[in-house]
Parts: structure tokens; sequence; C-alpha cells
């Protein structure tokens, strides 16, 4: 009787089991794609004010085409790799002050589950 119990107490919680591994694993997908997003967004308030000019151009905002991103960080052309990832650069609309603000945004999609997620970042520099 007592084994009886247990092994009915045991079904019962094994849902909970699987469900909270499955949770941990699209927590821990999020996690890297953000990783991947603040990477980028690091790299690009980095650059030195002319390279922010020559992504700008004549315009106020660029965006980037498509990285192909792997789960280390690594860009790559395989476009079966985990992530893939734009960015954008964008001057704050009407401030004209210097240095100029500018904000910069990345954006990662990721499939989890047979659907496409997607995690952003962004941040203001100066150029």
């Amino acid at each position: 009787m007592a084994m009886l119990i247990v092994t009915i107490s045991a079904l019962a919680i094994l849902p909970l089991f699987w469900n909270s591994l499955d949770e941990n694993s699209a927590v821990h997908l999020r996690s890297k794609a953000k990783e991947v997003a603040v990477q980028k967004v690091e790299e690009l308030a980095s650059l030195p004010p002319d390279a922010v000019e020559h992504y700008l151009g004549s315009g106020t905002t660029y965006t980037s085409s498509i990285e192909y991103v792997t789960a280390d960080g690594a860009v790559t052309d395989d476009k079966s790799a985990q992530f893939q990832r734009t960015f954008n650069i964008s001057q704050v609309p009407d401030l004209v002050v210097y240095p100029k603000p500018v904000i910069f945004t990345c954006v990662v999609r990721y499939p989890y589950r047979g659907k496409i997620r997607s995690c952003s970042f962004c941040t203001m520099g100066t150029f």
C-alpha cells in the first residue's frame, strides 16, 4: 500500500519536474540571446565618432542587415546559426546638441519549440 502511494505521488510530481526542465532551458536560451544583444550594443557604443557618422551617413537612422551568431557569440555566414541579430543606430530626434546623442539597439531572434522568439537591448551614447 505504501508503495502505491509513493508511486502515485511520484507520478503527480513528474509533470512539474518536466515543466521546470523546460522552463530552465527557455531561460538559459533567452539569457544567451540577451548576452548576444548586449555584446553588440557594447561594441557599437565603443565605436569612435567617425564610425558612427559613417553608419548614419546623411540620415538619422541606420539599420543593419541580419548577422548570424553562434551559441558562443561568434558571427558566422552560416544561416543555420542559433541566433539572428540586427542592430540599429538612431539619432535622438529634435535634439541638436554636441556631442550628438544616439540610441544603439540590438534585436536577437532565435527559435524555441517551433516558434521564433526575440530579445532586445538598447542604450544611449553620444558622438
